[in-house]
């Protein structure tokens, strides 16, 4: 059986809604964690699916974004550093909060360097190969 010929707007108009949905259900999901985790303080191990599901879908993203040669401007460290710094803030306010007052400064100190070093390694790497996929996909054309 032939599938009927559709109109490329209806096309992009149903990819456009899926992709709002899953926006939707995916921060929806985030809201629902952190609403567990700081709110009604449930244990970790309770929020283990929905914790994988999160990440899993994260890193998902990531590697079919690298994957397809989507992230193709190379950053400047001028543009990473402010995002590594906000984001290590993030972690280390996290882990303050998750540990209240079992955590030396110098452990929160050495926290942010073990978050930050990797973290903007790994944004360089997935820029770097993204760059590469794209270059090789333009080649091949």
């Amino acid at each position: 059986m032939k599938h009927p010929l559709q109109d490329e707007r209806v096309k992009l108009e149903v990819l456009r809604q899926h992709e709002q949905a899953f926006w939707i259900l995916y921060f929806g999901l985030f809201l629902d964690l952190a609403y567990r985790q700081f709110i009604l303080n449930e244990p970790a191990w309770r929020m283990l699916d929905l914790v994988s599901l999160f990440f899993g879908v994260i890193v998902f993203l990531a590697v079919k974004g690298v994957t397809a040669g989507l992230l193709i401007d190379m950053p400047s460290l001028k543009s990473i550093i402010p995002v590594a710094v906000l984001c290590t803030i993030i972690s280390v306010v996290i882990n303050l909060i998750m540990n209240r007052n079992n955590i030396s400064p110098f452990e929160l100190m050495i926290d942010g360097i073990a978050f930050f070093i990797p973290f903007t390694a790994l944004f360089l790497l997935m820029h770097y190969i993204s760059k590469r996929k794209n270059e090789k996909m333009l080649k091949d054309d």
